[in-house]
């Protein structure tokens, strides 16, 4: 088993992202904050939410060990069993976000922490564990704020029921929600925490090129970025829709020429024969300090680098579900005058 504050954190990450399937556990608002899931918790399970969900694995168990002693655990089993003992690799324990905004908003008033494990106390007296955690801590309540980014409601009137069918989930600042498809939930938040990570002092224009629903035009407009535009085989009501609630002054730009390719304008970098070709051509757009955002289901990180060093543009990070964000030697290596953000997607990189 594992410390109660340390699995609600790494099943609250893993749901935000994938969208929420444990539904025991689920809450009544599934874009809650960390804090505000835990009083949940608390409130809806008294005695113990981890001890519920893990009552049919543990009460009938003969032996349970503790995750963070997983390997001498494992070693005294089989010695007692009287098996031969194999040599074990020793490993890291990961248990964050691929996305530093999501894995930074994880944390929780110590007096909320304090309240969760008096709920939790059978479980936490039971396996010996003692104290807070740490990385669950927000001594100073600087994680209040949403994890997911929210768009400034301005006015217009709300569209029709069943006239909306967005790619991407749209929370407006009035409270109003358009639910997307869950699994775009997780490059929503990579693709925004590039853009909170980007190391340009003074934000210029944006272009999305395969816009789809247009989030990532208004969510730049949001941040600072003008003019913004999207390029789409054709606009969507749900852009327009948005748009008008909005306020906005995005441009969104018709098409119609690449709708032959089908999905492969969303993910043009997946679907064309001559990347390296479209890489050079949106280089060519951008200003002197200009960045790319991009990402890629497909390609492997090696090839990935090699086509970033072809094209002569700068990487300021990469990273996937198994890989860390490249050293700072490795990215000097690559030298340009553009920076490449390759975002995050879980079970395959990028988007």
């Amino acid at each position: 088993m594992g410390h109660p504050l340390s699995w609600v954190r790494s099943l609250w990450l893993h749901e935000t992202h994938f969208g929420w399937t444990n539904d025991l556990l689920r809450p009544r608002d599934e874009f809650a904050t960390f804090p505000e899931y835990l009083n949940y918790l608390i409130e809806a399970f008294p005695g113990g939410a981890v001890k519920r969900y893990f009552a049919p694995f543990i009460d009938n168990a003969n032996l349970i060990g503790r995750f963070e002693e997983l390997r001498a655990e494992l070693l005294r089993v089989l010695q007692e069993a009287g098996e031969s003992v194999p040599e074990l690799l020793e490993g890291r324990f990961i248990n964050r976000s691929p996305d530093d905004i999501v894995s930074a908003c994880a944390k929780a008033p110590r007096a909320t922490l304090e309240r969760s494990l008096t709920n939790e106390a059978d479980y936490y007296s039971r396996f010996g564990y003692d104290g807070l955690l740490e990385e669950c801590l927000d001594e100073n309540q600087e994680c209040q704020r949403k994890w997911f980014p929210v768009l400034s409601f301005r006015g217009g009137a709300a569209p029709e029921d069943g006239k909306l069918a967005p790619d991407n989930t749209l929370v407006f600042s009035d409270g109003t929600l358009w639910p997307g498809q869950p699994e775009q939930r997780r490059w929503q938040l990579a693709i925004w925490d590039a853009m909170e990570r980007s190391s340009r002092t003074e934000k210029g224009g944006f272009l999305e090129l395969g816009c789809g629903d247009g989030f990532f035009v208004f969510l730049a407009e949001e941040l600072g970025y003008g003019p913004c535009r999207g390029v789409n085989t054709y606009c969507r009501s749900t852009t327009r829709a948005a748009a008008a609630r909005l306020g906005s002054k995005a441009q969104f730009i018709e098409a119609p020429m690449f709708a032959r390719l089908g999905d492969g304008f969303r993910n043009m970098l997946n679907n064309t024969p001559w990347p390296h070709l479209l890489l050079l051509h949106a280089k060519q757009m951008l200003t002197e300090g200009g960045e790319i955002i991009i990402g890629s289901v497909i390609m492997s990180r090696t090839f990935l680098l090699n086509l970033v060093s072809q094209c002569g543009l700068a990487i300021d990070g990469i990273c996937s579900e198994y890989d860390e964000i490249i050293d700072q030697q490795k990215r000097k290596l690559l030298e340009g005058f553009a920076k490449i953000l390759h975002c995050p997607r879980r079970a395959c990189c990028g988007g």
